[in-house]
């Protein structure tokens, strides 16, 4: 029988409180919101069931038979359901596909028709429930089903939180235990004292549990403008995938957006954006829109959309005034959309791509229209897949060392190497440094890169006798960003220490890039050395380095930039060869790069190069095959 009605007005009122609150502002369109709202109504009605069913069975000598039969079996059809319902809300919640929907939840529907049955079939059964027209409601030799099913939901949904658990953020998971463990205590209070408090109320306080984590618009919408944060675009796209609604996008990004905020003021702005928003809300009304922070606007939208109607609309507005304040402000704006015809396979993907999008119209000094077409996608998936190759690389100590000799010019034999990293992933197979360095460096993961690589060569140095190789030392590269980490003189002291290497066996270099901030390099610089390692100027001519720079900073030596050694051969001229007298002269050891003939070999040693690398001796390879290749070439000792 339906429980008693204790603190029924109150659970009615809180969730006509969340109701109200849910249904005023606009939802984030997932599975998940949907599941929240349908399940806050079953809930509302199991609640005025409950409530008629328990008065009635209260004073069944009031009521015929077939009523009693009737408003119960409908309460524990809508409790069953509820249940159901909770369930569904949470696979949502953790992203999987609703029961509604994936073949792999069919047992729980099964499970719930089975429920349903029983319950509709005890008029004739008695299998829940029974009315006796002497003594009222009875409850049947099948009522423990209403107990299982009870702990199946349970179980189900804090079996499936465990599993996600890793998706979650801790505030998400805490919450969702909660909920659950409102469940878990309502069911085992009623089996204790069956008569004393309804599972209203803790249906209730899982809801209202749910509501303030999870559905909580103030969590979704940005308040200016009502759109939606740019963080729950993530949310939205991916259940846009996993219940195969195709997509397409846009975005609007205000030109010179911090310029425009100085000129106006920021309160002129903002209220000018809080009309850009009604506009985009009230214009495309299905079109989901974003607000990505700095002046940038998302839109997201079916696939038939009508692209070109959305985007004249959206250029004929901006092309007039927002009047704020008796104001009226200007803003250009650069449009930016995927091509209709293109698909994301995956959530990653599509993330990105419109991460993509706004850095490009970010960049944009011109008023344009950037198209995202399938290339550009590509090119978008393969550098996320090389994102993910690279973090994952790191996080196992993955990163492979390759090495390249460096000849000295005097007696045409290698003299050094450079060490360089590759990355080999299952899927991608070799990665070249030229994919993954940028990415490292804009992702910050260029720190402990470089650390695993020093602590590589110094492990390769450590287990082989550089000078019976006839080797003096391994150059190892610098990022600026490196450059910029307060801790990397104690990091690299610590790693040379640990495999017990001379740091005079170690050259580090750096680009010219580095130069911009002197004051941090310097006093890097000055650290390192104190610890002992020597530095060379790496790609020397590339723009930034200049004659008195060089005597500013404590450079042992610098590598000739590739690309001014191939132009000098391309089409030769002075600038080259006074480049190297004049950087003799300063007594600095030069590297000429990029060498891959003997022609090229032979006039550089003449102009005074003092070392040379290039494929005309050896492309970067594996340690191994870096140690039969010295050895081969001096004349070492194999053993």
């Amino acid at each position: 029988m339906a429980g008693p009605l204790n603190f029924g007005i109150i659970t009615a009122a809180v969730l006509v409180v969340i109701y109200s609150t849910n249904i005023r502002w606009r939802r984030l369109p997932v599975t998940r919101s949907r599941y929240f709202y349908g399940f806050i109504i079953t809930e509302m009605v199991t609640l005025a069931i409950d409530a008629m069913a328990g008065s009635a069975s209260a004073n069944f000598t009031s009521y015929s038979v077939g009523f009693l039969y009737f408003i119960n079996t409908l309460y524990f059809v809508f409790s069953f359901f509820r249940s159901y319902m909770f369930l569904g809300y949470t696979f949502a919640a953790l992203k999987i596909v609703s029961p509604r929907t994936e073949k792999r939840s069919y047992i729980f529907r099964g499970l719930y028709i089975i429920v349903l049955l029983i319950a509709i079939s005890s008029f004739f059964t008695g299998a829940l429930f029974t009315i006796d027209p002497q003594t009222g409601y009875h409850a049947g030799s099948l009522f423990w089903i209403n107990r299982a099913w009870s702990y199946t939901i349970v179980i189900t949904g804090i079996g499936g939180t465990i599993i996600k658990h890793k998706e979650l953020s801790k505030y998400e998971l805490f919450s969702m235990f909660m909920a659950y463990g409102m469940l878990v205590l309502g069911y085992t209070v009623r089996f204790l004292v069956p008569h004393t408090i309804s599972m209203n109320q803790f249906f209730m306080l899982a809801t209202l549990i749910m509501y303030i984590a999870l559905e909580n618009q103030s969590i979704y919408l940005e308040p200016r403008t009502e759109t939606f944060l740019y963080s729950s675009f993530h949310h939205v796209i991916h259940d846009r995938l996993i219940t195969n609604r195709k997509s397409w996008l846009c975005a609007i990004v205000i030109h010179n957006y911090l310029e425009m905020r100085q000129v106006y003021s920021g309160k002129t702005i903002d209220l000018a954006f809080s009309q850009i928003g009604d506009f985009l809300n009230k214009t495309f009304p299905k079109l989901t829109p974003f607000y990505a922070q700095s002046g940038k606007f998302v839109l997201l939208g079916p696939q038939n959309t009508n692209v070109n109607y959305v985007q004249s609309t959206i250029m004929e507005r901006f092309a007039q005034p927002w009047n704020v304040m008796n104001t009226s402000v200007y803003f250009d704006v650069i449009y930016c959309e995927t091509d209709p015809t293109l698909q994301f396979g995956k959530t990653d993907e599509a993330v990105e791509s419109m991460h993509y999008l706004l850095q490009q119209a970010e960049k944009s000094n011109v008023l344009d229209h950037i198209l995202l077409d399938d290339s550009m996608k590509n090119k978008i998936a393969r550098e996320f897949s090389v994102r993910k190759a690279l973090n994952k690389a790191i996080e196992n100590n993955q990163i492979k060392v390759f090495f390249q000799p460096i000849i000295s010019t005097a007696t045409r034999k290698p003299i050094a190497a450079e060490a360089l990293a590759r990355i080999e992933n299952e899927e991608l197979g070799l990665i070249p440094p030229g994919e993954f360095i940028h990415i490292a460096i804009h992702d910050g993961t260029i720190i402990d890169l470089g650390d695993q690589i020093l602590d590589k060569v110094c492990k390769f140095i450590s287990e082989n006798d550089l000078d019976r190789l006839g080797l003096q030392f391994i150059n190892v590269n610098l990022s600026p960003l490196q450059c910029l980490n307060r801790n990397l003189p104690d990091n690299f002291r610590k790693i040379i220490n640990n495999w017990n290497v001379s740091p005079n066996k170690i050259r580090l270099e750096i680009t010219e890039e580095a130069l911009i901030e002197e004051a941090v390099l310097k006093k890097q610089m000055t650290d390192l050395i104190n610890v002992g390692f020597s530095f060379v100027l790496d790609d020397y001519g590339s723009g930034y380095a200049n004659q008195f720079q060089l005597r500013e900073f404590p450079f042992k030596g610098l590598k000739l930039d590739a690309r001014i050694v191939w132009a000098h051969f391309n089409k030769p001229d002075k600038l080259l060869p006074n480049m190297v007298a004049t950087m003799s002269k300063l007594g600095v050891l030069i590297t000429a790069e990029g060498v891959e003939t003997k022609e090229m070999s032979d006039a550089l040693c003449e102009m005074g190069c003092n070392y040379l690398q290039g494929y005309y001796y050896s492309k970067p390879v594996p340690a191994d095959k870096f140690l039969d290749y010295i050895r081969k070439t001096n004349n070492t000792d194999q053993s």
